[in-house]
C-alpha cells in the first residue's frame, strides 16, 4: 500500500514499487517471533488488563460545589475552591469550571485498559457489570496449538478499532498453487474483540505474495466462546486448523479455475466498469483524471507487463488480482499517503466498503460451477 505502479513499467524488469498486505499495513508487529508471548510483546498488544470501571457524569449543579454560591457571585472566603484559583486575573466570582461536579451513574460501566505508558484508557461503555472483556493473551493459546500442530510461523499482529480489540496471525507452512506461476499464502487471523456486540473470531484469509494483496475467496471464519475457558480454547484452536486446511484447498479450487479460463481486454474493462463506475463529463477533473489513471494501470497489469502479474495476464485470475490491487493499494494515487490514510483504508479493504468491492469482483470473474 505505497506508491502506484508506473506505467511505463515494462515485463522482466524490477518494479519500483513494494506494497504492503493489509494486515501488516495495520500491524506494529510483522517479524516472525518464536512464541506468541513474544509477537505480542512487539505488537504492543500485551498486558492491556482490560475491565469495567463505573463510569460518572459530569454535571453543571449551577453553584460552586464548595461554598453553594451561584454563579457571578464570589465564593466564600473559606471556600478552597476560590482559593485554588491560579489565574492571575481570576476576580473571586464562582464560574463554570467551579460548578461542575460528578455525579454517579448507577449501573454505567466503561471498559478501561492500561495503555503502554502506563496510564488508563477509556475503551467504550458496557451497560452490564457481568460483562468480562477477554484479552488477547488469553486467546492467543489458539495460535500457539495452531503453530504446534501445522509448524505455521508468527505474523502480523496489532490493534484494531481504537484499541478496542487487536489481531495477532500465523502463516501456514504450504502455500496454495494457482497454475504452475503464482502462489498463495494461507493465514489463520485471530481477531479478539474487548467490547460486546462485536465477537472475537478467526478470519481465514489467503495472501498473494506477489503483489501482497489479501484475496477475497469464499468468506470464512469461525466465532470464538466469550468466556475464558480453557478447554473451549483448545477445540476452537483444532477446528480452526481443520477450517483453514478446508479453506485453502478451496481457494486453491477457485483461482485454479479462474487461472485457467482466458479473459479478453474488453471482457475486463467491462468488469472494472462494474467496479468503479465512469464519471459524467461534468465531473471534477481530478476524479476524472483519477478514473483515467486507474483504469490505464489495470490494462498494464492485467496484460501482465510488469513483473507482480507475469504469467498470468489475460486471464480471470489475473483480472481479478488487478481489480484487488488496485483496491488495496490504491495504484492510481498521484502522491505518497500517509501512515492514517493507509491503515485507514486496509481497515476499509479488510473491514468495509473496499471489502465489498473486492468480494464484486470475485463474484463477477469467479468461473461458475459447471
Amino acid at each position: 500500500m505505497t506508491k502506484p505502479v508506473p506505467p511505463a513499467q515494462k515485463q522482466g524488469t524490477t518494479p519500483k514499487f513494494k506494497p504492503t498486505d493489509a494486515w501488516s499495513t495495520l500491524a506494529t508487529a510483522v517479524n516472525n517471533s518464536r512464541n506468541v508471548g513474544e509477537l505480542l510483546k512487539k505488537a504492543e498488544l500485551s498486558d492491556w488488563d482490560p475491565r469495567l470501571e463505573p463510569m460518572a457524569l459530569l454535571s453543571d449543579i449551577g453553584v460552586c460545589i464548595e461554598c453553594e454560591r451561584p454563579k457571578g457571585q464570589k465564593h466564600t472566603p473559606a471556600c478552597s475552591v476560590g482559593k485554588a484559583e491560579t489565574d492571575p486575573d481570576a476576580d473571586g466570582k464562582v464560574t463554570d469550571d467551579h460548578t461542575t461536579d460528578i455525579i454517579e451513574a448507577p449501573g454505567a460501566w466503561g471498559l478501561a485498559r492500561t495503555n503502554s505508558e502506563g496510564f488508563t484508557e477509556y475503551l467504550g461503555a458496557v451497560t452490564t457489570r457481568q460483562y468480562t472483556a477477554v484479552p488477547i493473551d488469553t486467546r492467543a493459546s489458539i495460535l500457539t496449538e495452531i503453530v504446534k500442530q501445522a509448524k505455521a510461523k508468527f505474523g502480523p499482529a496489532g490493534p484494531l478499532w481504537n484499541n478496542t480489540a487487536a489481531f495477532a496471525t500465523v502463516k501456514l507452512p504450504e502455500l496454495i498453487a494457482v497454475g504452475k506461476s503464482d502462489e498463495l499464502e494461507m493465514r489463520v487471523v485471530l481477531i479478539n474483540s474487548l467490547l460486546p456486540g462485536r465477537p472475537s473470531e478467526i478470519r481465514f484469509e489467503a495472501v498473494r505474495l506477489a503483489s501482497n494483496t489479501i484475496q477475497h475467496f469464499a468468506a470464512d471464519r469461525l466465532t470464538l466462546s466469550s468466556a475464558d475457558d480453557a478447554d473451549a480454547r483448545l477445540t476452537e484452536a483444532s477446528e480452526a486448523l481443520d477450517s483453514a486446511v478446508r479453506h485453502a484447498a478451496k481457494v486453491g479450487e477457485i483461482a485454479s479455475a479462474m487461472r485457467a479460463k482466458k479473459l479478453t481486454v474488453a471482457e475486463f474493462e467491462k468488469v472494472c466498469d462494474q467496479i468503479w463506475s465512469k464519471p459524467a463529463d461534468t465531473a471534477n477533473s481530478s476524479v476524472r483524471e483519477l478514473y483515467e489513471n486507474r483504469q490505464g494501470m489495470l490494462k498494464i497489469m492485467f496484460k501482465g507487463e510488469v513483473d507482480q502479474f507475469a504469467g498470468i495476464g489475460g486471464t480471470r485470475y489475473g483480472g481479478l488480482q488487478a481489480i484487488l490491487t488496485a483496491i488495496e493499494h490504491n495504484v492510481a494515487a498521484r502522491t505518497d499517503q500517509t501512515a492514517d490514510d493507509l491503515k485507514y483504508r486496509a481497515e476499509d479493504v479488510l473491514f468495509g466498503r473496499l471489502g465489498k468491492l473486492a468480494r464484486t469482483a470475485v463474484e463477477l470473474l469467479e468461473v461458475p460451477a459447471a
